[in-house]
């Protein structure tokens, strides 16, 4: 490849791929507790889109590159989707770069984190992580889950920030009149989210759905007792709530744990 190269910008590109400077190394914690670091980017145009951040998968990628903070690192589109780094450019260290070191607490929580014996990915053990719960909460209301239109991870972040969600249960209960207090809610994006929840209840979804998309971990993580007693606490606390979950013909949500015997990760 040939590059276009603007170092006083941190810049260089081809059709293919890019060299930009790595600002810093961040973690996102899943809602399967799973510690995934991602890379923060000067922001650089790969295949005809600006990259900001590209994914590092784990930590032992990150080992195995040698890639450290502040390297100017070289930047693709696997598919041209996804944005990855493929390596450092060494060549171009000037010894002011720093080492990544794997974090031993949470970086939400700050729950000592846990690592299975065969396993690549690193996890947060605490169902009650803020990370967690909010990751659980993004992926219900996702496509792939129960589908709740206009019910997008910002969203969801907001309704989070301002109290008004708690976990899927509270999802249910949410008014116009909640959301037109919040910025961004008019009227008319305060009823659409309402009638898609309202719709959802009405049965889009039949039963074993919604206890799969509520009770599941992908993939299964047995992260030890201590954590298993968290998640069948987390069960027993949904297990209060007396909330009629979509396509469940009337069945509240402490029925569809108390015949299953699933641990709701997603309810803390």
């Amino acid at each position: 490849e040939i590059y276009q190269c603007d170092w006083s910008s941190d810049v260089c590109s081809s059709d293919l791929v890019a060299v930009t400077r790595l600002r810093d190394i961040k973690i996102n914690v899943g809602r399967t507790g799973a510690l995934n670091p991602y890379a923060v980017l000067e922001p650089v145009e790969v295949t005809g889109v600006t990259v900001s951040h590209a994914t590092l998968h784990n930590f032992d990628l990150i080992e195995a590159k040698d890639i450290r903070i502040g390297d100017m690192v070289e930047i693709t589109r696997a598919g041209e989707v996804i944005p990855q780094i493929l390596g450092p450019v060494r060549e171009n260290r000037t010894g002011d770069e720093e080492t990544f070191l794997v974090p031993s607490h949470c970086p939400v929580c700050h729950t000592p984190v846990e690592k299975l014996d065969g396993e690549v990915m690193h996890y947060c053990p605490n169902a009650a992580c803020e990370g967690r719960v909010l990751e659980s909460l993004i992926h219900f209301a996702s496509r792939g889950a129960m589908d709740i239109r206009t019910l997008g991870e910002q969203r969801v972040r907001q309704l989070r920030d301002a109290g008004l969600v708690r976990d899927v249960t509270d999802i249910y209960r949410l008014n116009a009149e909640q959301l037109l207090a919040l910025e961004g809610f008019g009227s008319k994006a305060a009823n659409q989210l309402v009638d898609a929840i309202a719709g959802d209840v009405a049965g889009q979804h039949d039963r074993p759905h919604f206890v799969q998309v509520a009770g599941s971990v992908d993939p299964p993580v047995d992260v030890g007792r201590d954590s298993q007693v968290q998640r069948k606490a987390a069960g027993e606390r949904a297990a209060q709530n007396d909330v009629y979950p979509p396509g469940l013909g009337g069945c509240p949500v402490r029925q569809v744990n108390a015949e299953n015997e699933i641990a709701v990760d997603v309810v803390v």
